[in-house]
């Protein structure tokens, strides 16, 4: 879904639209199933710990690509009305 949201887009627009897919879907989805596989193939349930210290890093990474690509989006809007306005 978000590959075909992101073809032929710049670079910030695809670092929003991959931001907002990681956070609503890929976090939640990875770190549900670290959990759950070591658990299953253990019989520990202390096994499935790492997905809880890895959902955090996971959704501070797709917020960072998120801010990132508003930033960059928000600074080529502004380049581009500059040059609009120094031409015309």
């Amino acid at each position: 879904m978000a590959f075909f949201l992101t073809y032929k887009r710049s670079w910030s627009l695809n670092l929003i639209i991959w931001g907002v897919f990681s956070v609503l879907i890929f976090s939640p989805i990875i770190s549900f199933f670290l959990i759950k596989i070591p658990q299953y193939v253990t019989g520990n349930s202390w096994a499935g710990l790492i997905g809880v210290y890895v959902f955090p890093l996971l959704e501070v990474i797709s917020l960072l690509m998120f801010i990132i690509g508003c930033i960059g989006y928000i600074i080529k809007k502004k380049a581009i009305e500059k040059s609009e306005d120094s031409v015309g």
